[in-house]
């Protein structure tokens, strides 16, 4: 067995692809060798692959491919692509949002628990009537100051997952989560 990590399957095509090539292979790469690095038919001649791949992996054109993927795994790694700040800030924007949704999402919880009503009669953080789940986001929000932050630009205009839509939504997923975790211990 000899492991190829540059080769991929597509069970919809239900052929195999040469990573590498198709990533970073031009039109005339494609044309010298069609079967691997075609994006968009592969290779499953099943019964010719045994001089296919190994054609294919001794060919100048794919051991330059599998070079530059090398280089860009290292460069990523190493975070010294160019667009590494932006990925940093998608890294940064991406993990307030699921800090944000955590502390819904257990906010959620809490009140399921003891049975407490989520919405007053306003839907303002810091006014009286604005219910359970705003009053809880308003009190986090005076000991987290990545959820305070957020709150604070609300005023702008940004979005927020503190709507009754949102909370809704997120009643929905937690309770198919729940039935689905009844269903599989019933069935085992």
């Amino acid at each position: 067995m000899v492991p190829r990590s540059w080769l991929i399957y597509s069970k919809k095509r239900d052929a195999i692809f040469c990573f590498p090539c198709i990533l970073f292979g031009s039109s005339s790469t494609k044309q010298i060798m069609p079967a691997l690095a075609d994006a968009q038919k592969g290779f499953n001649d099943w019964r010719h692959l045994s001089p296919h791949i190994p054609e294919h992996e001794n060919s100048t054109f794919h051991r330059e491919n599998c070079i530059k993927w090398k280089m860009l795994e290292q460069k990523i790694k190493r975070k010294t692509t160019i667009d590494a700040s932006l990925q940093k800030a998608i890294d940064q924007e991406t993990n307030k949002w699921r800090h944000i949704l955590k502390v819904c999402t257990n906010i959620l919880f809490f009140c399921a628990e003891n049975n407490l009503p989520l919405r007053g009669s306003h839907e303002r953080i810091g006014e009286s009537g604005s219910g359970v789940f705003l009053s809880d986001v308003d009190m986090i929000s005076k000991f987290d100051p990545e959820l305070r932050a957020h709150i604070e630009s609300l005023h702008k205009g940004n979005i927020s997952y503190f709507t009754p839509y949102i909370q809704n939504e997120l009643i929905d997923i937690l309770a198919s989560e729940v039935k689905k975790q009844i269903l599989d211990d019933l069935k085992a």
